[in-house]
């Protein structure tokens, strides 16, 4: 029950969001704040569900298993990571 309120106090913080879409048109959404939080579909419409329900589970599960959830970054440190340098395997265009 206390990690169900927790879950619900942290759902209300406004993360940031990625969209990329992939070769084959599809939309992918990722949380950079939330490792290994990703959804996809085949619209932008399904992808933002599926990502939002996806966040909400992947903060469910974080906070049932005594995990660290991260606070949201500023969208402009954000930025400034992604401007400048590799991410991932990405490199700067």
């Amino acid at each position: 029950a206390e990690a169900r309120k927790l879950a619900a106090k942290r759902q209300a913080k406004r993360y940031a969001v990625l969209v990329q879409v992939d070769e084959d048109g599809d939309y992918i959404i990722g949380y950079p704040d939330l490792p290994g939080c990703i959804a996809h579909g085949s619209d932008f419409i399904e992808a933002w569900t599926e990502g939002e329900a996806a966040r909400k589970l992947w903060t469910e599960v974080s906070l049932e298993e005594g995990l660290a959830i991260r606070e949201p970054r500023d969208i402009m440190d954000l930025l400034r990571i992604c401007d400048g340098r590799s991410v991932k395997g990405g490199k700067k265009p």
